[in-house]
C-alpha cells in the first residue's frame, strides 16, 4: 500500500459530494482545482529533473522520503493478527544524479522512533558516506511526512557544504516510491 496525495483524496471526495449533489458549480471548481494541483506537482517534478541532469559535479541532489509504516511480521492468520505487532520504519535517500543510487536505512521500533532525530540521524550519515567532497550545494527534497518537513536543527554537515530544502506537497511523486516497492 503507498501513500496518497491528501489533496487528491480530499478534492475527489468533494467532488464526489458535488456530483451526489448535482452541484455542476461546485464540481467545475473542484476540477479546476485538481488540475492547478496537477499542474503544480508537474513543475516540481521537472524542477527535481532539472537538478538530477544538472552536469556541476559541485551541485548535488537528493530526494528523501520515509516509507509508511510497515507491520511486521505481516501475518494473516487470526490469532496472530490480532497480537502485538512491531512497526518497522524504513527512510531512503535518492541520488537524483545517479538514478540507480538509492540508500535504506531500515529500522524497527525496538531500536528508535521515526522523528526528525531518527531522519536526522539517517541524512547525516547519508552527507557524511556518500555525498562527495566535490559536492558544495546539496539540495535535498522532500514530501511533507513526518520527521522530513523540516531541517532537522542537531545535524551538522561539513561547513563547506551549503544545504538547500525544497519540501513539495502532494502528487509529486519522489523516486524514493519506487525503491520502496522493490525493497522489502
Amino acid at each position: 500500500m503507498l501513500d496518497t496525495c491528501s489533496t487528491c483524496d480530499q478534492l475527489k471526495r468533494d467532488m464526489e459530494v458535488a456530483e451526489a449533489a448535482k452541484d455542476t458549480s461546485k464540481t467545475s471548481e473542484l476540477v479546476t482545482k485538481k488540475r492547478l494541483h496537477l499542474i503544480k506537482a508537474n513543475v516540481a517534478r521537472s524542477i527535481m529533473d532539472a537538478y538530477g541532469y544538472d552536469n556541476d559535479p559541485s551541485l548535488c541532489a537528493i530526494t528523501m522520503d520515509l516509507q509508511q509504516t510497515l507491520v511486521t511480521p505481516p501475518l494473516t492468520t487470526n490469532v496472530a493478527y490480532y497480537k502485538r505487532k512491531m512497526w518497522t520504519y524504513n527512510f531512503g535517500i535518492h541520488n537524483l544524479k545517479e538514478k540507480s543510487q538509492v540508500h535504506l536505512y531500515v529500522w524497527n521500533e525496538t531500536i528508535a522512533k521515526r522523528g526528525s532525530s531518527e531522519i536526522g540521524s539517517c541524512l547525516l550519515h547519508y552527507i557524511e558516506h556518500h555525498v562527495p567532497s566535490i559536492c558544495k550545494k546539496l539540495v535535498i527534497f522532500s514530501d511533507n511526512c513526518g520527521g522530513t518537513k523540516q531541517e532537522p536543527q542537531h545535524i551538522s554537515p561539513p561547513a563547506a557544504l551549503h544545504t538547500q530544502w525544497k519540501i513539495l506537497h502532494g502528487e509529486a511523486l519522489l523516486p524514493n516510491v519506487g525503491s520502496f516497492l522493490h525493497a522489502l
